[in-house]
């Protein structure tokens, strides 16, 4: 006999709710949606208390089973997605539906704010330090070379 393995969703002002995610994960955010009474046009996901995205909202992992990203016996927090259009350039934003998300967990609303927000981008030319050591490095490899050729010679 198999135990079931239920997750803790919370959400709102501080409620949570339990679900099995042994179930495809469509059915799951569906089920979701419905008791979290969250709007049909809202993307949803969750997010576990180390901050990490189950993603599955993404389109392949919706005929997936739940089970096979979330951990059972935990506690997820109910996010909002607003998708990128170029995720090359900028990243999805995440949006707690856990009120007071700083208050309950501020280190999960410091990672959700962080993968919210584009990477910093070193332009071209700026990293200075790096070429220098390169280029000292190559100099020293060639000189002995140089050096050597020329007692030859």
């Amino acid at each position: 006999m198999s135990t079931q393995l239920f997750i803790t969703v919370r959400y709102g002002e501080n409620k949570e709710e339990l679900f099995n995610p042994h179930c495809k994960s469509l059915l799951l955010l569906e089920c979701i949606r419905e008791k979290c009474r969250c709007g049909d046009e809202a993307i949803l996901d969750l997010v576990d208390e180390a901050g990490n995205v189950s993603n599955i909202s993404d389109k392949e992992n919706l005929t997936e089973y739940a089970s096979q990203y979330l951990e059972g016996r935990r506690k997820y927090v109910l996010i909002k997605v607003i998708r990128s259009t170029n995720v090359d350039t900028e990243p999805h934003k995440y949006e707690s539906l856990l009120l007071n998300l700083e208050k309950h967990y501020p280190e999960l609303a410091e990672r959700l704010d962080r993968l919210s927000r584009p990477a910093e981008v070193i332009p071209k030319g700026k990293n200075w330090q790096g070429s220098k050591k390169r280029s000292s490095q190559v100099s020293k490899t060639k000189s002995p070379k140089r050096n050597s050729l020329a007692r030859i010679l």
